[in-house]
């Protein structure tokens, strides 16, 4: 009885045990398909020129990986991914399509993690691009990447400048919100913040920003004349 007991015993953890290997084998496969393809990724994360080339042997990697199993970073990846082949396109038709690619992998990231901020704010970019300039939908998602990261110091820039962008397409209630975003990006780099508003032609919002604390304005208006001379 002991005997049958051990034999039932070990049956059942070969299958429970089968039964897991299964479950994993398709994340396991995921990840050695993308595996040549991730100094690829990690160049792009780190801000990084990649070639054309280089970008689209990443979304076939991509492409085959989501094919064993599906992930929303893999998603939202695939999706980074296009929107930067896109804007390597030699043609409008090419551009849109791939933009049009990009959107479909962020939606279907989204679905599995809607909490991603880098999402929401490359959506914005894809809405902007599409439509040719700012709309109300391009401000609401970032509304939503604002209010998922607001202190994210990697995003802070990059989603101002399309903030500053759709500027006019904010409600009323959201504005302030820019507003602190325009601060948050003051205290991170001060010049680098005055060069975006200036070349976005934004000055304004910045002085509306910072006009309650004088000296904070003062610094703002000595680097921006600066800033207009070196330019000319």
């Amino acid at each position: 009885m002991t005997m049958t007991m051990r034999l039932i015993g070990t049956g059942a953890v070969i299958l429970i045990a089968g039964a897991l290997f299964a479950l994993g084998a398709p994340r396991l496969v995921a990840a050695l398909v993308t595996l040549p393809a991730s100094p690829i990724l990690g160049r792009m994360q780190d801000l990084e020129a990649v070639d054309a080339e280089s970008l689209k042997i990443l979304i076939t990697t991509q492409q085959r990986g989501l094919k064993w199993h599906e992930t929303s970073r893999r998603w939202t990846d695939l999706g980074f991914t296009q929107i930067l082949l896109a804007n390597k396109s030699g043609t409008v038709k090419d551009r849109d399509a791939l933009l049009g690619e990009a959107d479909y992998s962020l939606r279907a990231g989204l679905a599995l993690a809607p909490s991603n901020p880098f999402a929401w704010t490359r959506m914005a970019y894809i809405d902007m691009a599409a439509a040719g300039g700012p709309s109300p939908s391009m401000a609401r998602k970032l509304r939503m990447a604002i209010t998922l990261a607001p202190y994210d110091r990697r995003l802070v820039f990059p989603r101002l400048r399309l903030s500053f962008i759709a500027w006019p397409q904010f409600e009323k209630t959201d504005r302030p919100m820019i507003i602190d975003q325009t601060l948050f990006a003051w205290r991170l780099d001060a010049y680098r913040l005055t060069k975006m508003a200036a070349d976005q032609g934004r000055i304004g919002l910045v002085r509306a920003a910072l006009f309650r604390t004088p000296k904070k304005f003062s610094k703002f208006e000595n680097i921006l004349k600066n800033y207009r001379r070196k330019r000319g």
